[in-house]
């Protein structure tokens, strides 16, 4: 027979080794999770990647207008001071036509039509500067703006960068406009 020490001792030792094993159970199915989720978490994020470069496939560049007021802004001032707008609205309106998807996300014909409604009135030179130019100053700024033109955007050309295509006296009409301005500042 076992004496009663012995047993106690075989007993604490079972339930020693019973509660390692719970312990080593415990640890080993923290382990499986933490793998399991490691995995899942890898499977979203390449989901994830897999649909940003779909997404990336269906979109075919930046928005054609994006950074149009640019250009815009020194059209309007051309505008405002008496300048010819047929040319100008004819290009603009042949881009809206090759570009509709880019023209309606930037909604660039509402910014056209406010542009050409604002130009026409008499404190348009004010509302664009946001304080009243002088008289010397409108001559000035007028006399930059008017030889300004858009007539040579061509939707074939905006996919290109557009800088090869803009004719050499719009570039220096343009450079000169900024001068111009730089100088009343």
């Amino acid at each position: 027979m076992q004496s009663a020490a012995a047993f106690l001792r075989v007993r604490s030792y079972t339930k020693i080794e019973r509660r390692s094993r719970i312990q080593l159970e415990d640890k080993m199915l923290g382990v499986m999770l933490r793998t399991a989720l490691a995995c899942l978490g890898s499977v979203i994020l390449s989901a994830g990647f897999l649909a940003v470069a779909a997404s990336a496939k269906e979109q075919p560049g930046p928005n054609v207008f994006f950074g149009f007021e640019n250009v815009l802004t020194p059209i309007a001032i051309k505008w405002a001071c008496g300048g010819e707008t047929g040319e100008d609205l004819a290009a603009l309106e042949a881009l809206m036509i090759a570009f509709p998807d880019d023209a309606e996300t930037s909604k660039v014909r509402e910014i056209i039509y406010e542009t050409v409604e604002g130009s026409q009135r008499d404190t348009a030179l004010t509302e664009i500067f946001g304080g009243t130019p002088t008289v010397e100053q409108t001559k000035l700024i007028c006399a930059a703006a008017l030889p300004l033109s858009i007539a040579w955007m061509k939707p074939e050309h905006m996919g290109s960068g557009g800088s090869d295509v803009v004719p050499p006296e719009q570039t220096e009409a343009f450079k000169y406009f900024f001068q111009t301005l730089e100088t009343l500042e």
